[in-house]
């Protein structure tokens, strides 16, 4: 349908704002099995979808 509108679930909303976290952390696999990130506080994890654009 032409004039049909589609509007995101609140689901869709949360699988793409967690969608660069998740990118940056599968791109940077060996990273995160070599090193203690687990220790980072929780803030700095929650923001690693930021780093989705660097390189390690």
């Amino acid at each position: 349908q032409p004039d049909a509108k589609y509007n995101i679930t609140p689901y869709g909303s949360l699988v793409l704002e967690l969608s660069s976290s998740l990118d940056f952390v599968f791109k940077n696999r060996q990273y995160f099995l070599n090193h203690a990130v687990g220790r980072l506080p929780k803030q700095f994890i929650n923001r690693l979808g930021e780093l989705s654009q660097s390189n390690l």
